[in-house]
Order: C-alpha cells, then structure tokens, then sequence
C-alpha cells in the first residue's frame, strides 16, 4: 500500500482514492481467478479431446468402412471397362506387327523367286511357295491366314483374333494387301 501512496504523491490531488485502490485489486483478483478458471477448462477440455481419441483411436465405424466400400465400387465400376478397352486396342499391335512381318516376307519372296507365295506355313524355297513362317501371331492373340484368292501376283494377309482377343468386337481381322491397303472386318479404326 505504501508503493502505491508513493505513486499517488506525484498524481494530481483525489487521483487516488480508497474507493480506486479497492476497485483496481478487484480486478487483479478477478483476472487472476479468471485466469485459472480457463486454465481448469483448458485442462477439462484436454482430457475430453484425449478420450475421444481414445474412442477413435481403437478402428473405423462401420459408416466409414461402407462409404470407402461404396468409392472403391464405383471407382471400379468405371475403370475396369476402360481398363478391359485398353488392353484390347494394346493387343491389336500383335496382329499389325505380325501382318508387317508377312507382308515383308512376301515382298522379299517376291523378289526371289518372282511372284508372292500362296501358303504362309511351308518350305520358304521358291519349289515350294510357302513362306516357312508360323500361323501364328508373335503373342498368339491372332491367327494368320491368306486369303482363298491368294496367286502369285496378288495377295491379301488376314489376321483374325482369336481368344482372349475374340473380345475385339470392333476389330475381328486385320488385313493387308500386297498394295499396302489395311483394312478390317469391323467397324473400329483398327489401325
């Protein structure tokens, strides 16, 4: 109280009244105890928060299981069939690849022996006018043929799919001409 009469001697005369003193330690006694009464609530509020992550802490509800449930099916509802098409427009490069191949061997059959070969399986000697190669596509997802018309001066490679390609709806065969025409028996763009 003396450190408070010494500050009041240098402030203008009823500055400081009793009535000021009482009311300012009031207010130090009300923050103090305001102060602790919100640190109690923070200490309350601390322990609750901590239960609840007790609470969650042990695994998922069962709404959040059937709401990850329910985003994983649609998902794959709607990727798998793109997935699926992918996959089978990927394969059609087996049966491209393998009708390139061919048409090289006829045109290099061609230039040995002077004309195209009538057969793919076969000796590839020019008695025996086969080209010596499978009938098979590389990965096995075609088969390879010539068409029925096939002669010496002409021909026409088909490719046709067979399972698990069969699933190409849109590109059942592939084919290729001596003159270099691609063409297919569906209706995608095939090549």
């Amino acid at each position: 109280m003396a450190s408070f009469l010494s500050l009041g001697a240098s402030l203008p005369r009823g500055a400081l009244s009793r009535s000021a003193l009482s009311r300012s330690a009031l207010s130090r006694s009300a923050l103090s105890r305001s102060t602790l009464s919100r640190s109690a609530l923070s200490r309350n509020a601390l322990s609750r928060n901590a239960l609840s992550h007790r609470r969650y802490a042990r695994g998922f509800t069962l709404t959040e299981i059937m709401i990850v449930v329910v985003i994983v099916g649609i998902l794959a509802a709607i990727a798998y069939p793109s997935y699926q098409d992918q996959v089978i427009r990927s394969r059609r490069a087996d049966g491209q690849a393998a009708l390139m191949s061919l048409a090289q061997a006829q045109e290099r059959y061609m230039a040995r022996c002077g004309g195209y070969a009538t057969s793919i399986a076969g000796d590839s000697d020019c008695d025996e006018e086969g080209l010596g190669r499978a009938t098979e596509s590389p990965e096995g997802y075609y088969a390879l043929s010539l068409e029925d018309g096939a002669t010496t001066t002409r021909f026409t490679l088909i490719a046709t799919a067979v399972a698990p390609q069969s699933a190409d709806t849109d590109c059942p065969a592939l084919t290729l001409t001596n003159t270099g025409i691609r063409d297919t028996t569906g209706d995608g763009d095939c090549w």
